[in-house]
């Protein structure tokens, strides 16, 4: 049987218009194109609404709910209502461009491997059309390595994702982990066997700013990363006695000052 396929993101009040804009062309204009579910996260403005109406034709289906409760609530009433008319979702940010060729490529792999997860890179991007180059997220495309990854480092861009949306609900799919909903549905999904895997060429265009790495620190930050690695040492992952140590780690960089944070972060971009 054929698979089918849909594409899913989430916009809430907080996006920029014109990025948002941007981001629907992009989907949109893919040379396979697919049915698009958007979730509207509580009220929007009234410029993100006629960028809504601009597109409403082209939008398959359009879920609102009411006050804004997060992309992990957004996302999930997004699957409810996908199960039943589709079997994979690729997901989309509402502010990161989509190459043309994006969808082409993950339906092409998934109708030939059967992949519960896959993803690809990114380049991350700056300015009004990301037109400045200004790194690039690599991710890990060996099975083995992307096992041994998870347990300190998310091995999966979200906004390049596709899934089996079965797959996602069977193991409990997005729960509320504010600003790890996407890595801890990941490890679920490793933690069960399911069929993943990346591509290692950049496939999205991500949209980095002055507060990208800025919402990576503080005092909040670091107890929302407590709560995921708890949660990641109550799964089945390999090596996962390590979690305690890397956690550490990883809180160190959360009180560095900016300036030291971000030239943590693009190192450690490099060593991977």
């Amino acid at each position: 049987m054929k698979n089918r396929f849909c594409a899913l993101g989430s916009v809430y009040a907080g996006e920029n218009p014109f990025f948002f804009e941007q981001a629907m062309r992009s989907v949109i204009d893919q040379t396979t194109p697919v049915p698009i579910i958007l979730v509207i996260d509580g009220m929007l403005t009234d410029d993100l609404e006629r960028v809504v109406s601009e597109f409403s034709n082209t939008i398959s289906h359009i879920i609102r709910i009411p006050e804004n409760a997060g992309l992990a609530n957004a996302l999930a009433e997004g699957l409810d209502y996908a199960l039943p008319h589709f079997d994979y979702a690729i997901r989309f940010d509402t502010d990161d461009i989509n190459l043309p060729e994006r969808f082409e490529k993950l339906i092409d792999l998934i109708n030939a491997g059967s992949f519960d997860l896959i993803g690809s890179a990114m380049e991350e991007r700056s300015g009004n059309y990301l037109e400045k180059i200004v790194g690039l997220r690599s991710v890990p495309t060996d099975l083995r390595e992307i096992r041994n990854k998870i347990i300190y480092k998310n091995p999966f861009n979200h906004p390049s994702v596709a899934f089996r949306i079965g797959a996602v609900l069977n193991c409990g799919g997005y729960e509320n982990y504010p600003y790890f909903e996407d890595w801890y549905l990941w490890a679920k999904l490793v933690s069960s066997d399911a069929n993943v895997c990346n591509l290692d060429q950049p496939l999205v265009w991500f949209r980095m700013d002055k507060n990208t790495l800025s919402r990576r620190r503080g005092i909040k930050y670091l107890w929302f990363e407590f709560l995921f690695f708890r949660g990641l040492m109550k799964m089945n992952l390999e090596r996962k006695t390590l979690i305690p140590f890397f956690f550490l780690l990883r809180a160190l960089t959360r009180l560095m000052p900016s300036a030291l944070f971000a030239f943590v972060y693009k190192l450690a971009r490099r060593v991977g």
